[in-house]
């Protein structure tokens, strides 16, 4: 994980504002989320090991990922993480009756790989996408 300098640290914006503007370019809300905060995160590449994240806390109430509820966030520092997984079989995997259906996701073999100069790149080009079209809310 590489903390990222932004433009946006500590401002305040309503997360149905945040949706309009960076769902289309290809953010979305983490399924990590809870009612305290969450992130709007952007894969940079087609393998999904590349994000971006744009994390934020809710400032005047609970914030509900799954609702179409708007709250008011205040940005935290963006960063940027790979995930590597294992290629194959998981040689931790189990037989399991009913799990084999539901868990069909093996976690990451290392959730916070290092990154290259191109991959920070990468980043830092969403990110600057992404405040820019921050900066036209304002």
């Amino acid at each position: 994980m590489q903390q990222l300098e932004g433009k946006f640290v500590g401002r305040k914006f309503g997360t149905d504002e945040l949706v309009r503007v960076l769902e289309p370019i290809g953010f979305a809300v983490s399924g990590n989320w809870n009612y305290e905060g969450g992130s709007f995160d952007c894969a940079l590449n087609e393998e999904r090991t590349l994000w971006l994240r744009l994390p934020f806390t809710a400032v005047n109430g609970p914030f509900d990922g799954e609702a179409n509820e708007s709250v008011f966030v205040q940005m935290k520092r963006p960063f940027v993480l790979k995930h590597e997984y294992r290629v194959g079989t998981d040689p931790d995997a189990g037989v399991q009756l009913f799990g084999a259906v539901v868990n069909q996701f093996q976690a990451p073999s290392n959730p916070d790989a290092s990154l290259s100069p191109a991959e920070l790149h990468r980043a830092r080009a969403k990110l600057d996408e992404a405040e820019n079209v921050l900066g036209r809310m304002s």
